[in-house]
């Protein structure tokens, strides 16, 4: 029996159900049943049971049509819910407004979770034609700009893993639909500093956005400017560039150096 801050824990229930939720996230596929069991040795009544109640609170997604288990949306929700209070949105908060009084332009914050960037602060534009986007919404890491910022600056051997991973959809026709286009513009991100999205997921939109990343080289968020196509000029873009990247730099330089890496369900 342990102790945490001295107080005695059990092998409970509730470890238990955590132990089963952190084999199927590190997974790098959905499990079946008996990959379960056998990985961590539970009889199999206990392991129908904690899978069950894992299910029923939306931590665990089951695929009637695989017989798999991957991990639910209900957890996503709770690391959106975490990263809203946590310190690097606090930090970028007087930036994302100055960068947005700067360009006139909607700024954004997003962290990495899984295969998507999700956005977790914005400060709007003021233009009556502006871009907008809802705490908990996502894109697609390999179509937009705060995605490709955080992808490029992974670990060689992570980035090819969530690559690897990825199911490339067309959303627009300047969307990128090949590992190999994918790669070389990560290449380019980290010469470049910034990443940029140009209509790549939704048609009249682009944007710049630059990762922030830890003292340990790690991106733990990316900060970005979007517009509509038809007023961002080429030199607004080269502008942004070096501001949005300015000010992941000083988001950066502030964090704690106990801030962790992007969140990865």
């Amino acid at each position: 029996m342990a102790k945490v801050s001295g107080v005695k824990v059990e092998n409970s229930g509730l470890t238990r159900g955590l132990t089963v939720m952190s084999a199927i996230a590190d997974s790098r596929t959905p499990m079946r049943f008996a990959d379960l069991q056998t990985a961590l040795d539970l009889p199999k009544a206990t392991l129908h049971r904690l899978l069950a109640s894992l299910q029923l609170e939306g931590m665990v997604r089951f695929d009637e049509g695989n017989q798999t288990y991957r991990i639910g949306y209900r957890l996503l929700e709770m690391a959106n819910t975490a990263w809203k209070q946590s310190d690097v949105r606090e930090i970028a908060q007087p930036l994302m407004t100055e960068l947005a009084e700067l360009t006139n332009e909607s700024v954004q914050l997003a962290v990495l979770v899984d295969l998507n960037a999700v956005y977790v602060s914005q400060v709007e534009s003021n233009q009556s034609v502006r871009y907008t986007v809802s705490v908990g919404d996502k894109s697609p890491i390999y179509c937009s700009g705060v995605g490709k910022a955080m992808l490029a600056h992974m670990p060689e051997q992570q980035q090819a893993e969530l690559i690897d991973r990825i199911e490339f959809k067309r959303y627009t026709q300047q969307t990128i639909t090949s590992p190999v286009v994918l790669q070389r513009q990560l290449r380019e991100v980290i010469k470049r500093g910034y990443a940029f999205d140009t209509e790549e997921h939704q048609h009249g939109i682009r944007c710049v956005a630059a990762a922030i990343v830890n003292n340990s080289g790690m991106p733990v968020a990316a900060i970005s400017v979007t517009g509509p196509t038809f007023r961002v000029t080429d030199s607004d873009f080269e502008d942004w560039g070096r501001r949005v990247t300015k000010s992941a730099a000083t988001i950066a330089q502030r964090l704690q150096p106990e801030t962790i890496m992007s969140v990865e369900v």
